[in-house]
């Protein structure tokens, strides 16, 4: 029993309840969870370390921040995309299809499905400043509060995905999952990229 860490105060209890199996059990049971859980606090050390080593490998590692956001109204409509060049095509329909009155200056587009999951589903997003009378061919809801892990690129393809690449590795290693669909907000010459996150 010391071997596997337990202290002497813990050996003398269970041995003071030699006959008492179902004390003997729990006793067992709370070490067992105990241990379990420092298992666990370590991997999650352990994943950090590893992360911070393979990032002295790189030039520069992204860095990833937290920010809170309220859910705030929006105009979209989802489609499905053949690359992620096609989707400014539907970002410029629905400006067009707006009332330019109405328009905010948050743009951007939720993705639900990206490459890697064998097709593109996007859905370019305006925010709306104030409301907007019946909708035609686009949505009108909420863009939902969310806690957001996000970084920033450049506007092209293999600048995004290393901000993409730099957030899974952060939220992997925070024990963190993505709690929705993975936001890309336009901010003219760069992009922030954003996953609402959900504890596992």
């Amino acid at each position: 029993m010391k071997n596997l860490g337990i202290s002497l105060a813990q050996v003398q209890e269970l041995t003071a309840k030699r006959g008492d199996t179902i004390a003997r059990r729990a006793t067992l049971n709370e070490l067992k969870r105990t241990i379990e859980q420092s298992i666990h606090a370590a991997t999650r050390s352990l994943n950090w370390i590893n992360t911070a080593l393979e990032e002295f490998g790189e030039k520069a590692p992204i860095p990833v921040i937290v920010k809170r956001r309220p859910a705030i109204p929006i105009a979209s409509f989802r489609v499905t995309v053949n690359s992620y060049a096609e989707v400014s095509r539907f970002e410029e329909e629905l400006t067009s299809a707006l009332p330019a009155q109405c328009l905010g200056t948050l743009r951007g587009v939720l993705w639900h499905r990206c490459a890697d999951s064998g097709s593109l589903e996007a859905e370019p997003f305006i925010a709306l400043k104030r409301r907007i009378p019946s909708p035609a061919s686009y949505d009108l809801k909420y863009l939902p509060e969310a806690t957001l892990a996000c970084a920033y690129s450049g506007l092209e393809d293999e600048s995004a995905e290393q901000a993409y690449a730099a957030i899974r590795r952060w939220m992997n290693v925070r024990g963190y999952r993505l709690a929705g669909p993975k936001r890309e907000l336009n901010l003219g010459e760069i992009l922030e990229v954003q996953f609402p996150l959900a504890e596992n």
